[in-house]
């Protein structure tokens, strides 16, 4: 339940849950699911529990708890109180899983989608030994 401005009564839930999988396979739209948690550590069993991981967002008053949580999640990107989708030139923006296709901006986009591969030509014959 919302209680003012991007603050939530304290809970733990999880929405990445399998129950929605054929809903997310046959549409777009943004679907959410909440199924409470025994603690942090049946949370991140639950989060973790999926075939996707793009994005996540954890909410907490205490940050390194929240990070420390963080952390544990397999997603690509995990946003300590701020909401899960966040696109910055200069990060590696992607998901895990099967959930995108790797990384793409800044640097990082050169690595995950460029291989190394040498061509040469030898256009007179080589004599052995050097």
């Amino acid at each position: 339940m919302r209680l003012k401005a991007n603050w939530c009564r304290r809970t733990c839930s999880v929405t990445s849950l399998p129950i929605w999988r054929s809903v997310a396979k046959r549409s777009s739209a943004r679907w959410s699911a909440y199924k409470k948690a025994r603690d942090e550590k049946h949370a991140l069993e639950l989060a973790n529990g999926t075939e996707y991981g793009l994005s996540s967002s954890i909410f907490s008053g205490n940050i390194e708890r929240g990070v420390r949580f963080a952390q544990g999640i397999k997603a690509g990107m995990t946003h300590v109180n701020d909401m899960p989708v966040n696109d910055e030139a200069h990060v590696p923006f992607g998901g895990e899983k099967n959930s995108g296709l790797g990384r793409f901006n800044g640097d990082w986009a050169i690595e995950e989608f460029t291989t190394d591969h040498w061509i040469s030509v030898q256009q007179t014959p080589r004599h052995y030994p050097f």
